[in-house]
């Protein structure tokens, strides 16, 4: 299990690298065709390509993703954590392999969706793992983390993408890009020899002596040590308990009960629905998609002085909303807009790294509660100054573009692949998450492709949507979603059981308290029991 016989921090840091590295894989593969599209080289080898299909070269890349997020419900649960990602690392490596040698559009788009089936499968499988390898105190952060490296990968690609522009004489300047995705795929796979299957996984499988080990080499103890054997039963016995109900049927994921499937696997998705249609692919440059706006953007122009021909939907460039505020109304060049691209990700970069020290500090829903208003705040004073139509009111626009970032950064931008894996029990974590990832895809599918219609019919009015969206997001936190702050995956299960045999009488916050406290006394009984049979065999020896 493992190449290398890591344990404890060292074992750790490697399965976070581990996922560091196939996170990173996900943002570069969102943000490679963010320079590629507006290539000379590149549209002089696929004949200039009109927006509709550019838009279906870079969209099939998100229906890859939906599909893999699919099948992942399969696969995490049939081939186990740590193959399920090699098997995605296979795929972004075939489809990655695809689209750098591609030479026609055919070519191209196949190799994109085999890239996404990739990508999306991982993002189901990888914060599953790592959460089932954690412990809970420090859980919250070694998934945000995950998230700073989607915001790096992506950064590292408009850096790339800037360095490219000085060769757009040469095809190397869109290959290369795209065929590094090889490259991250690889190191990915080369860490995961140096870690260990998922202890929980283990145990569902039945595989009691594998799990043992596990579980004593993430401590760093003897696997005979009683904390070791005790953490072995609290897992075996949460399993067990599931495992009364009979094999996993898709009627018990729709059931209530005392484990509450259907509630939780809502509440894991929600938070996929809070982070896209709060609208972070609105305000960010993730791929690029044609933004024809032909009353906005002019508008824009004139109040600045520029040229109304910076229209995209009459040059044909394509970008996102973002951009065109800021690239083409401000009559920026390519390079530029490139790194104004690199710089913003590098300020998303710090606000995800922030919300590491806070995650596990504050909780998952104060946070959310914090960013659903100030998301809602940044996208209201936005729609105010783009419709009030001055140029100063503009340049507060773009700066308020800005600050939802950094509210976006401190909230959603982790906790939509984290509170899945907590909140769904250890029968349905596989499906709970691959249902989210699979929420997460088809919507940023949707917000992709209504974007260019909703801006060029309502203009900057289509900002109102989010804004009353995030503010909507507050009451369903508040009244609905349940915190796991400090709780192990199956405290969570014990809270659940334990809330519903209460009822109304009881609130979450106490049926975690007990359910803490029922741990406690679970050690406190296994250690005890330990004692005894310490001494009874001392006893045994003296006769």
């Amino acid at each position: 299990m493992g190449l290398f016989p890591l344990q404890g921090r060292a074992l750790t840091v490697a399965i976070t690298m581990t996922c560091g590295f196939s996170f990173m894989l996900f943002g570069w593969d969102q943000g490679v065709f963010g320079g590629i599209l507006n290539d000379p080289t590149f549209a002089k080898q696929f004949k200039n390509p009109n927006a509709t299909i550019q838009g279906q070269i870079v969209s099939t890349y998100d229906i890859g993703c939906i599909i893999g997020a699919i099948i992942s419900i399969y696969f995490g649960d049939k081939l186990g954590r740590r193959k399920s990602i090699a098997m995605s690392c296979a795929f972004v490596i075939v489809g990655g392999l695809l689209q750098a040698s591609s030479f026609s559009l055919a070519h191209m788009i196949v190799g994109r969706v085999i890239a996404g089936l990739g990508i999306g499968q991982s993002t189901a499988v990888v914060p599953m793992w790592q959460a089932e390898t954690s412990k809970a105190e420090h859980r919250g952060k070694l998934v945000a983390l995950q998230m700073v490296m989607v915001i790096f990968g992506i950064d590292l690609t408009s850096w790339i993408n800037l360095g490219m522009t000085y060769v757009y004489s040469n095809e190397v300047s869109w290959r290369f890009p795209i065929a590094m995705q090889c490259f991250w795929a690889f190191v990915t796979l080369g860490m995961l020899a140096c870690t260990v299957e998922s202890p929980r996984w283990l145990c569902y499988k039945e595989r009691h002596a594998e799990a043992q080990v596990v579980l004593a080499r993430l401590a760093a103890k003897d696997r005979e040590d009683p904390s070791v054997k005790i953490e072995l039963k609290i897992i075996s016995d949460a399993i067990a308990a599931e495992r009364a109900g009979g094999a996993v049927g898709w009627r018990e994921v729709f059931s209530g009960g005392e484990q509450q499937n259907f509630r939780r696997i809502v509440l894991g998705a929600g938070t996929s629905v809070f982070q896209q249609m709060g609208g972070i692919n609105v305000v960010s440059i993730r791929d690029t998609q044609l933004i024809p706006s032909p009353v906005f953007v002019p508008d824009v122009c004139r109040f600045l002085g520029r040229n109304t021909d910076s229209n995209p939907a009459k040059n044909g460039q394509v970008v996102y909303y973002f951009p065109v505020i800021l690239t083409k109304s401000f009559g920026f060049s390519n390079r530029l807009a490139l790194i104004l691209s690199a710089i913003d990700f590098i300020s998303l970069c710090v606000w995800g790294s922030v919300i590491m020290l806070l995650i596990d500090r504050f909780g998952r829903v104060p946070l959310m509660l914090f960013g659903s208003i100030g998301c809602g705040t940044c996208f209201t004073l936005t729609t105010i100054g783009l419709g009030i139509g001055t140029k100063a009111s503009y340049a507060m626009a773009v700066s308020f573009m800005f600050g939802y970032h950094l509210f976006y950064g401190l909230s959603y931008l982790a906790i939509p692949f984290l509170y899945p894996s907590e909140i769904n029990s250890s029968r349905m974590r596989s499906i709970g998450n691959s249902a989210a990832m699979v929420t997460n895809w088809v919507f940023v599918y949707v917000v992709v492709i209504m974007t260019p219609s909703a801006i060029s019919n309502i203009s900057w009015r289509f900002y109102i949507i989010f804004a009353v969206l995030n503010f909507a997001w507050f009451p369903i936190v508040w009244l609905f979603y349940v915190e796991t702050k400090g709780l192990s995956l199956e405290e969570v299960d014990r809270m659940f059981k334990t809330k519903y045999h209460a009822g109304k009488s009881m609130s979450y916050k106490e049926a975690a308290r007990l359910a803490k406290e029922e741990t406690e006394e679970l050690k406190k009984q296994e250690v005890e029991g330990a004692d005894k049979a310490v001494v009874a065999e001392v006893e045994i020896e003296e006769k």
